[in-house]
Formats: C-alpha cells, sequence, structure tokens
C-alpha cells in the first residue's frame, strides 16, 4: 500500500517539507508530530490511523448500534483516526434512515410554565379514581397545596359546583390549568367556558 509505505518511510526517516510530502499523506502533515508506528500500525497517539480503502467499514462499525453523534465521536476519539473523521460521522449519522426516523419519534422536551407571584394565582385541576370513587384535584401552583372534592357525578356540572364552593372560601384565581378531559374540552361542552368566562378567570 503506497499510502502505509509513505507515511512509515515520512515517520522512520523524517518528513520533507510540505510542498514535497505525498498527496496520499499531506493531509497528515499538520499532526506529523504525533504520529508514529507501533507493531506496524501507524498511530496517532493511541488512534489508529485508518487508510482510505478501509475508512467506511470502520465508519459503519463507530455507528454500529445507531449511536447518536456525540457518541459516536467519543468512540472514535478514543481508537481510530483519519482527517475529517468527526465531519463524515456526522455526515454519516444524519444521512442515516434510522437515526432519522428515532429522531423524529422523540418527544418533544417539556416546557416549563413561570412561576406564579402569589398564592392562589394559578390553579391546577385534575380528576383521579381512588377506591372506585373519583374525585376533584385542584392544587395551587404558588403554594401546591391541594383541595379535594369527591364527585357523585363525571360531569362540568357537578366540577364547576365543586370549583364555586371553593372559590368562594379561598378567592378566584387568575388561571386555571387543566387535562383535556371532556368536563372541559369547549368543543365538547360549554359549561366550563361559560364559567370561566362569568367567573373572569382564563381556562388553558
Amino acid at each position: 500500500m503506497r499510502f502505509a509505505r509513505s507515511y512509515t518511510d515520512y515517520v522512520l526517516k523524517g518528513w520533507p517539507s510540505k510542498k514535497e510530502v505525498d498527496t496520499l499523506c499531506a493531509p497528515y502533515w499538520q499532526n506529523r508530530y504525533e504520529i508514529s508506528v507501533q507493531y506496524g500500525l501507524l498511530m496517532r497517539g493511541c488512534r489508529i490511523i485508518i487508510p482510505k480503502s478501509h475508512q467506511a467499514e470502520v465508519l459503519n462499525q463507530i455507528h454500529k448500534g445507531h449511536l447518536g453523534i456525540i457518541k459516536c465521536r467519543a468512540r472514535a476519539r478514543c481508537s481510530v483516526y483519519w482527517p475529517g473523521i468527526s465531519r463524515v460521522i456526522d455526515e454519516k449519522i444524519k444521512s442515516c434512515t434510522a437515526c432519522i426516523q428515532e429522531s423524529s419519534n422523540r418527544h418533544q422536551p417539556l416546557i416549563p410554565t413561570s412561576f406564579p407571584e402569589r398564592p392562589w394565582e394559578v390553579l391546577g385541576l385534575d380528576i383521579f379514581k381512588y377506591k372506585n370513587s373519583w374525585y376533584l384535584l385542584i392544587s395551587d401552583y404558588f403554594s401546591r397545596y391541594p383541595q379535594i372534592a369527591r364527585l357523585d357525578r363525571l360531569t362540568s356540572a357537578e366540577i364547576i359546583n365543586h370549583c364555586k364552593s371553593i372559590f368562594s372560601r379561598h378567592g378566584i384565581p387568575d388561571v386555571v390549568r387543566s387535562d383535556n378531559g371532556s368536563q372541559f374540552d369547549p368543543v365538547k361542552t360549554v359549561e366550563f367556558k361559560d364559567f370561566a368566562k362569568s367567573y373572569g378567570f382564563t381556562h388553558i
């Protein structure tokens, strides 16, 4: 192999000027003082230098298991080297069908809500079941203080009645957050929407 012979000669006998370096070895010239020959292998530090004829095969091994860019780069940094290997790894992963599919299936990160400035400014509403009974949970985002009411019926009217009772004791919030339950969904019922409008709070 011309590349290996030329490179070995340069390492053992000394490097010529940049203009005189073999074209196959020219990309390695700037790192020439880090390169050595060990047991017949060309090394840059502790990394084996891979000739162009084997780079595609080694790249597939680096990407085996469809690791991400950071992990693939880390795998290469401790084992193999050729000029531009980081760029080639990036291109390999960005064009990998399996990696693209996996990336598109990932959930978007949760976006935290801003913290309220005072108690009872923002409330969270949720419905849960415990021992065959349904309950309404109202939680204050500021203090995390909960209010729980047992529901006789899973209807908007039942939930609104409990909200009115709790609001009469603690005040009307600025914002009420709920899940997408049918009791809160303005498409399925306008009761909670009308309740929010009449009491002057924003329902999210």
